[in-house]
């Protein structure tokens, strides 16, 4: 629903640089804030977040 808006007020590269900007920076986003889960159980990633959160609100 943006691209034709996108489209419109800057054009073909200006729409496809929008979203490029937008995706590398949820890439960014990804890599640093969320922590690896592979090889993990579910209790572990639990007590993973307990131990991360306990107290804080």
């Amino acid at each position: 629903m943006a691209f034709p808006l996108l489209l419109a007020a800057f054009g073909l590269a200006g729409a496809f640089l929008t979203f490029a900007i937008i995706g590398i920076g949820g890439s960014l986003f990804v890599l640093r804030a969320i922590p690896e889960t592979k090889g993990r159980s579910l209790e572990q990633v639990e007590h993973y977040f307990y131990e991360l959160y306990d107290g804080k609100s």
